[in-house]
Protein backbone atom coordinates (compact mmCIF):
# COMPACT_ATOMS: atom_id res chain seq x y z
CA UNK A 1 0.00 0.00 0.00
CA UNK A 2 1.38 3.40 -0.99
CA UNK A 3 1.47 6.07 1.74
CA UNK A 4 -0.61 9.13 1.04
CA UNK A 5 0.53 12.67 1.63
CA UNK A 6 -1.05 14.64 4.40
CA UNK A 7 -3.58 16.93 2.72
CA UNK A 8 -2.95 20.63 3.32
CA UNK A 9 -5.47 23.34 2.72
CA UNK A 10 -4.36 26.85 1.71
CA UNK A 11 -4.37 28.15 5.28
CA UNK A 12 -2.13 25.32 6.47
CA UNK A 13 0.28 25.88 3.57
CA UNK A 14 0.48 29.58 4.37
CA UNK A 15 1.16 28.88 8.03
CA UNK A 16 3.94 26.41 7.17
CA UNK A 17 5.57 28.86 4.78
CA UNK A 18 5.49 31.60 7.42
CA UNK A 19 6.83 29.21 10.07
CA UNK A 20 9.78 28.13 7.94
CA UNK A 21 10.48 31.72 6.90
CA UNK A 22 10.73 32.84 10.53
CA UNK A 23 12.73 29.75 11.50
CA UNK A 24 15.33 30.51 8.82
CA UNK A 25 15.49 34.23 9.62
CA UNK A 26 15.82 33.63 13.38
CA UNK A 27 18.61 31.12 12.75
CA UNK A 28 20.44 33.69 10.63
CA UNK A 29 19.88 36.53 13.12
CA UNK A 30 21.25 34.37 15.94
CA UNK A 31 24.46 34.12 13.93
CA UNK A 32 24.69 37.88 14.08
CA UNK A 33 24.15 38.94 10.48
CA UNK A 34 21.91 38.49 7.47
CA UNK A 35 25.00 38.25 5.26
CA UNK A 36 24.85 34.45 5.56
CA UNK A 37 22.04 34.51 3.01
CA UNK A 38 24.33 36.38 0.62
CA UNK A 39 27.10 33.77 0.67
CA UNK A 40 29.48 35.44 3.12
CA UNK A 41 31.90 33.04 4.76
CA UNK A 42 32.08 33.90 8.47
CA UNK A 43 34.92 32.79 10.71
CA UNK A 44 35.14 32.93 14.51
CA UNK A 45 38.63 33.62 15.82
CA UNK A 46 40.03 33.94 19.34
CA UNK A 47 42.74 36.55 19.63
CA UNK A 48 44.79 36.54 22.82
CA UNK A 49 45.91 39.93 24.09
CA UNK A 50 47.93 41.55 26.86
CA UNK A 51 46.58 44.60 28.69
CA UNK A 52 42.87 43.82 28.65
CA UNK A 53 42.26 44.65 32.32
CA UNK A 54 38.79 46.11 32.77
CA UNK A 55 35.32 46.62 31.32
CA UNK A 56 36.18 50.06 29.95
CA UNK A 57 38.96 48.56 27.83
CA UNK A 58 36.63 45.73 26.75
CA UNK A 59 34.15 48.33 25.53
CA UNK A 60 36.84 50.26 23.61
CA UNK A 61 38.07 47.07 21.94
CA UNK A 62 34.53 45.97 21.03
CA UNK A 63 33.77 49.35 19.45
CA UNK A 64 37.08 49.54 17.57
CA UNK A 65 36.90 46.01 16.16
CA UNK A 66 33.20 46.24 15.23
CA UNK A 67 34.06 49.34 13.18
CA UNK A 68 36.30 47.24 10.89
CA UNK A 69 34.58 46.45 7.58
CA UNK A 70 33.68 42.76 7.41
CA UNK A 71 33.41 42.21 11.18
CA UNK A 72 29.99 40.99 12.26
CA UNK A 73 30.60 40.60 16.01
CA UNK A 74 33.25 41.12 18.65
CA UNK A 75 33.35 40.14 22.32
CA UNK A 76 36.35 41.17 24.42
CA UNK A 77 36.78 39.20 27.66
CA UNK A 78 39.19 40.61 30.26
CA UNK A 79 39.03 37.53 32.51
CA UNK A 80 40.28 35.32 29.65
CA UNK A 81 42.54 37.99 28.08
CA UNK A 82 41.01 37.28 24.70
CA UNK A 83 38.91 38.85 21.98
CA UNK A 84 36.46 36.66 20.07
CA UNK A 85 35.78 38.07 16.61
CA UNK A 86 33.36 36.88 13.89
CA UNK A 87 34.32 38.17 10.47
CA UNK A 88 34.09 37.58 6.74
CA UNK A 89 37.27 35.76 5.78
CA UNK A 90 36.88 36.88 2.15
CA UNK A 91 37.49 40.54 3.06
CA UNK A 92 41.02 41.47 2.00
CA UNK A 93 43.38 42.33 4.86
CA UNK A 94 40.73 41.94 7.53
CA UNK A 95 42.90 40.08 10.06
CA UNK A 96 45.56 42.80 9.92
CA UNK A 97 42.84 45.46 10.28
CA UNK A 98 41.39 43.66 13.33
CA UNK A 99 44.83 43.40 14.94
CA UNK A 100 45.46 47.10 14.22
CA UNK A 101 42.13 48.03 15.80
CA UNK A 102 43.01 46.06 18.94
CA UNK A 103 46.48 47.58 19.08
CA UNK A 104 45.00 51.09 18.72
CA UNK A 105 43.33 50.50 22.10
CA UNK A 106 46.73 50.06 23.74
CA UNK A 107 46.75 46.26 23.82
CA UNK A 108 49.43 43.86 22.62
CA UNK A 109 48.18 41.13 20.30
CA UNK A 110 49.87 37.78 20.93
Amino acid sequence: MRPTAFPLNNNMRSMLIIFFHFAIISKVKNRGTLDILQGVSLVDKKIYVVGLDDEATESKVNDAVKAVAGVSNCVANSSKAQVLVSFDENTAGIEDAINAAISSCGLDVL
